[in-house]
This record gives structure tokens, C-alpha cells and sequence, in this order.
């Protein structure tokens, strides 16, 4: 329907007189590519809901505030619109405005006198400030406020007695006013990606905070106390520079995902009683820090699916020395009693070996011990049923145990640049092993056993000691595969296209082709390699991430450019 029978047919349909308002007097105008409001529609003075997203819109007439009285809800997302009315504040009725997305640098002072508005959404816009009487919108619920420019708020914004979500992140606000903690009814707080550098006094104060980010600022301290740490599902303080958790961190009963990666956290940090207290939590992530040991209560968190305590970047580097995870050297022995847990990165710590109980995590799926000490693993190790990812790079390991094989849902496995002599026959039974990286490790013999692994498509067996030439290996590419479909395995592999050193030395006409019949393992050999890539005088992999969490990693270099933007603005 295009818009001129649109509006006819409303025309003809909705009566015009105010008195016979409705609630379903809603007038929908949206993706037509709009350039103006129609004239006409300043008639229909009925109008309770009109909603003009997805159009070209560049301003809104003057005589709208004056004649479309009745309006509870209007809608503006994705226009061009510079600036509202200045009599906006006419639209006495209005409880619902969205207006996200546009180029609105300024807001009319009239806006504080729309007193029945419950939800304002003014995201994606180049806002800089709010008016000073703000707060006269007592009813508002729901501000949404991400993505503008706003250094600072109103000093009378704490009274907003009945706000109850505020988001107001991606600007670059510095300070929040001393009243902050009188928004007495607060449940959603997200602020990331900010330059706050010091919470006010009255933060403590807020009774009623359940979901609270302050991810991406400069905090080095939180506040002694808060009054809804009970209250609390969420809290994620992200990048930020905080060196030590506050009493009440250990009494967020409430609490089901927890997130502090990149920050100086040191030590022991956790109070015995953490793990009882916080005994719901699902996500726990306190990736690169300086945490030194777990609680020995840690076992208790029964609930949790997710943990990660270690490097906070999106790149491990083949560097022994470098690590960017924590300073574990050690995992309390009631661990294994974490039974709902699919997901544990433990990367770059100091690991010297596992819990004999680690093997009763029956549902991990997805486990990076990578760059730690290990020497040996546990025998109970082979009876992780469920693992389907394991990353065991860059340690101390001769010898894997005897039973690996048990780990029949395995598909992709990693123990380049250890120190292995030779996999046990039971390597036989991995049927599901797509993925094989035994890169830089010290076998002498030829594992048979890879021979019967028909499920195997990547493989790197580069750097041995078979006692063999170059010239005498498969004729490999050592070329990151592009087919990553399975969820676990997407972000596993580095960017495609990357050529490595036997890729080089087959095109220089160093390689020949290969003597042995390993037609089963050549196509693998052809497109396995190691995930290790070489960027200027380093090497380095993508980590394992799973798709099925929302675990944001950050690049070594993006991680580098932020530690050096904070040292020139401090």
C-alpha cells in the first residue's frame, strides 16, 4: 500500500473528533522515505500512537505540538531529524517517545514539561547535555541516552524518584552528580564505555540495583559499601582499573554474572565466604588480572556454566613468558565439584598441575589450559565425557594418559609446543577429532593411530623429531581452513588467506612431493597446520571462544592502543 492510500483509507476510517479518542487510534507511517510530515496528518487529531520510523524526516512541523493533542506514544527512530519542536512540550499526553537514531544535537527545555512521559529513548544521536530542570519528569521510567556525547548529567537528576532503567553508555561523561544516589527506584544501570574516574559518595545509597555496568572507565576503586549488593544479577566492570574487590562483593546473593576481565585485581581478593554467598552465579569472569588463588570453598558456585580466569585478549602469543590470564598455580581441590560447568579458559596462569577431582566436570565442553606449566594431566582427565574443545598449547606435557581415547566427543584438540614423546593407542578411538595441532612437540615415531582417526580434516605435525627432512614430509599449505561452521570451532582458526614458512618453502620449489602413502592424512596435512601465524617477528593464534557465550576478547593490539590512550590522558 503506498502512502497516499494510507492515509485516505484512515482518513475515512478514524473520525476526527478528539472526543472519541481510542487506543486504537494508531497511525503507522513507517519506511515510506518520508521527507515531511504530510499535512494531512496534522488532522487527525484523534491520533493516540503514530510512528514514523525508517524515513528521511529533517524536522517536524511547529503545529504538531498544538494539534495532535491526544498523542501517548510517537515514534521518530531512524530519521534525519536535527532538532524536536521547541513546544514540545505541548504533547501533555505523551508517555512514549522514541527518537533514536537521528541527529539531534540539543534537546528543547520545553521537553520538561511532557510530565506523564514514562519512556524516552534518545540513543544514537550527538546530544551534549540535558536540560537543568530535567528532573520535573517525575513518571519516567525508562531513559535511554547511549551512543550521544554528554560529558556530564544535571546535578537535579538524582530526583528522578521513579527512573528505573537508565542507559547511558558510549558518551564520553566524566563525573555523575552528587544526587545520583537518590534515584531511589534504579534497577538497570549501564554506563560503559565512559572517562568516569571516581563514583560519588551517594552510589552507595542505591536500594535497587540489579543490572549494573560500568565496564570501559577509568575506576580504580568501587565503593566500600552499596546497599543493593543483595539485589544484584548482573555487574560487569570490564577494563577498568580497579586493584581490589570491596566487603560486599562477597554478599551479592542475588548474583547470576560477574565480569571484572582487564583490570589489576591482586592476590586473594576472595573472602572464604564468596562462594557460599554467591552461590548462584552462572558467568564468572576475571580474566587478566593478578589473582594469585581461588577460595578453597570455589567448589560451591554448583550453578556456574562459565568461567574464565584467563587472558583477557583475543590472541595468544607463542611466547612462554608472556601472559596476560592470572597467577593461578593451583585449583582448589573441590573444583571438580562444578558439574553444570561447560565452558573453563584458564589460559596464560602458572599452572603446575590439576585436582585429581577435575574429571567429575562432566558437562565441560570447552576447556584452554593453554600456556601454563603442566607437566602431567590427571587420570581422571579422560573422564571429561562431554569435551569437545580442549587447548593444552604451550606447556611441560611428555606424556597424555593412557585412556585419552575415552574422550569420544572430541573434535578439536591442541597440544602443540609441549613436550610429547608419543600419543597412547587409545588415540585410536577419537572418531570425532576433526581438528589435531601437535606442532613443535618432540615425537620420534609416526603416530600410527592417526591413521584411523576418518573424521580428521586439519593437522599439523610440523616440528618433530621423526628424523626426517623437510623434502621427505607431505607436501603441506599450511592455509587456515574458511569451513567453520561448527558453533564451538567458528572463531578457532586465524584469518584465511595467511601463508606459513613450509607454504613458503613449497613455492620456492623446496618441497617435493611426499614418498608416503598418507592418502588418509594428506588432505588433512594440506589445510591443518598450526593455528600459529606469523605477524612481523611474532607468533600467535586466535584463542577458542564459543559462540554460544557473549565473552567479548579484545586484540593484543587493541589492548595496547587503550593502555597507551590512558597514559596521555593521565
Amino acid at each position: 500500500m503506498n502512502l497516499n492510500t494510507l492515509l485516505k483509507d484512515y482518513e475515512q476510517n478514524h473520525l476526527r473528533d478528539s472526543s472519541h479518542v481510542s487506543n486504537n487510534c494508531t497511525l503507522t507511517l513507517t519506511s515510506f522515505d518520508i521527507k515531511e510530515l504530510p499535512g494531512v496528518v496534522l488532522g487527525f487529531s484523534c491520533l493516540v500512537n503514530l510512528s514514523l520510523d525508517h524515513n528521511e524526516l529533517h524536522s517536524l512541523p511547529l503545529d504538531m505540538c498544538d494539534r495532535l493533542m491526544n498523542l501517548h506514544r510517537m515514534s521518530l527512530n531512524d530519521n534525519r531529524v536535527a532538532s524536536l519542536p521547541r513546544n514540545l512540550g505541548n504533547l501533555k499526553n505523551l508517555v512514549e517517545l522514541l527518537a533514536r537514531k537521528n541527529y539531534l544535537q540539543e534537546l528543547p527545555i520545553s521537553i520538561c514539561q511532557l510530565v506523564r512521559l514514562e519512556k524516552l529513548n534518545l540513543s544514537c544521536n550527538e546530544i551534549m547535555c540535558i536540560p537543568d530542570n530535567f528532573n520535573c519528569l517525575q513518571n519516567l521510567r525508562e531513559l535511554y541516552l547511549d551512543e550521544n556525547n554528554l560529558q556530564s548529567l544535571p546535578d537535579s537528576f538524582g530526583h528522578l524518584r521513579n527512573l528505573e532503567v537508565l542507559e547511558a553508555s558510549k558518551n564520553v561523561i566524566t563525573e555523575l552528580p552528587e544526587t545520583f544516589g537518590y534515584l531511589v527506584k534504579l534497577r538497570t544501570l549501564k554506563l560503559n564505555d565512559n572517562n568516569i574516574s571516581e563514583l560519588p559518595n551517594s552510589f552507595s545509597y542505591l536500594p535497587s540495583l540489579e543490572d549494573l555496568d560500568l565496564s570501559y572507565n577509568h575506576l580504580t576503586t568501587l565503593p566500600e559499601t552499596l546497599a543493593s549488593a543483595e539485589l544484584i544479577v548482573k555487574l560487569v566492570l570490564d577494563y577498568n582499573h580497579i586493584c581490589s574487590l570491596p566487603v560486599w562483593f562477597n554478599c551479592m546473593t542475588n548474583v547470576e554474572e560477574l565480569s571484572t576481565k582487564g583490570n589489576n585485581i591482586n592476590g586473594d581478593p576472595f573472602l572464604d565466604d564468596f562462594s557460599i554467598k554467591c552461590s548462584k552465579l552462572k558467568h564468572f569472569d576475571f580474566s587478566g588480572n593478578n589473582i594469585e588463588t581461588l577460595p578453597s570453598t570455589f567448589g560451591f558456585i554448583k550453578k556456574v556454566e562459565f568461567i574464565d580466569m584467563g587472558s583477557h585478549l583475543f590472541q595468544l602469543q607463542q611466547n612462554r613468558n608472556l601472559k596476560n590470564g592470572n597467577l593461578l598455580k593451583s585449583l582448589p581441590s573441590g573444583f571438580g565439584n562444578l558439574h553444570h560447568l561447560t565452558e573453563l579458559h584458564l589460559d596464560e596462569n602458572h599452572l603446575e598441575c590439576l585436582p585429581e577431582t577435575f574429571g567429575n566436570l562432566k558437562n565441560l565442553e570447552l576447556l584452554d589450559l593453554s600456556n601454563n606449566i603442566l607437566t602431567h594431566l590427571p587420570d581422571s582427565f579422560c573422564h571429561l565425557e562431554s569435551l569437545r574443545i580442549c587447548m593444552l598449547s604451550i606447556n611441560y606435557l611428555k606424556f597424555i594418559p593412557v585412556n585419552f581415547g575415552l574422550l569420544q566427543c572430541l573434535e578439536d584438540l591442541r597440544l602443540d609446543n609441549n613436550q610429547l614423546l608419543e600419543l597412547p593407542e587409545s588415540f585410536n578411538n577419537l572418531q570425532a577429532l576433526k581438528s589435531l595441532d601437535l606442532y613443535n612437540n618432540k615425537l620420534i615415531a609416526f603416530p600410527l593411530s592417526l591413521l584411523n582417526l576418518t573424521s580428521l580434516n586439519k593437522l599439523d605435525l610440523e616440528k618433530n623429531n621423526f628424523g626426517l627432512s623437510v623434502n621427505e614430509l607431505p607436501n603441506t599449505s599450511f592455509k587456515a581452513p574458511s569451513d567453520l561452521t561448527a558453533p564451538l570451532l567458528k572463531h578457532n582458526w586465524k584469518a584465511d588467506g595467511i601463508e606459513f614458512e613450509a607454504e613458503e618453502r613449497r613455492m620456492n620449489g623446496e618441497v617435493h612431493e611426499s614418498p608416503y602413502s598418507l592418502r588418509r592424512l594428506e588432505s588433512a596435512l594440506a589445510v591443518g597446520a598450526s593455528l600459529w601465524y606469523s605477524n612481523g617477528q611474532k607468533r600467535s593464534r586466535i584463542k577458542a571462544t564459543s559462540q554460544a557465550v557473549n565473552s567479548r576478547k579484545v586484540s593484543f593490539e587493541e589492548f595496547t592502543d587503550r593502555n597507551e590512550n590512558d597514559e596521555i590522558s593521565s
